[in-house]
């Protein structure tokens, strides 16, 4: 896992984490026993990425377009465990809320990675909070 933990994005603490882990939660629930599930990040001059990938199952393409929507139908992971597909739709609304960007790739044959973009805080207010670890609405990406 490669995610860069110097990295500070403009949103909400509690709604990021939110989001991170109903992320995590599918990768594990749509990944068979021994797959793999990654993180990483992406860092522009103006925004960072964080990445969620596995080499599970994936979403059917006829699906994938549908998932951040109320236009799915349930699903169930590697061990018959139903999702309905309202989280993804509130990962797409927090992120959304919070000025980012959901976005998903997917493949059967290679698994699906979700990617998570946010605004950076520029370099000279993040030093500011790394010192200020009260600053509630900044936290790094991961």
């Amino acid at each position: 896992n490669k995610v860069d933990r110097q990295v500070f994005v403009k949103a909400d603490v509690d709604m990021l984490k939110l989001v991170i882990r109903n992320l995590l939660n599918n990768a594990i629930k749509f990944t068979n026993n021994g797959g793999e599930i990654s993180t990483s990040s992406e860092v522009t001059a103006l925004t960072g990425t964080l990445i969620i990938a596995d080499n599970g199952i994936g979403i059917a393409e006829a699906k994938a377009v549908n998932v951040f929507t109320l236009n799915t139908e349930s699903t169930y992971g590697t061990n018959n465990e139903k999702g309905v597909g309202l989280g993804l739709l509130l990962c797409k609304e927090f992120t959304e809320l919070q000025h980012g960007k959901i976005t998903l790739t997917t493949s059967s044959k290679t698994g699906t990675s979700f990617s998570l973009e946010f605004p950076l805080i520029p370099e000279n207010l993040s030093e500011s909070l790394e010192i200020n670890s009260t600053c509630v609405d900044s936290q790094p990406v991961a």
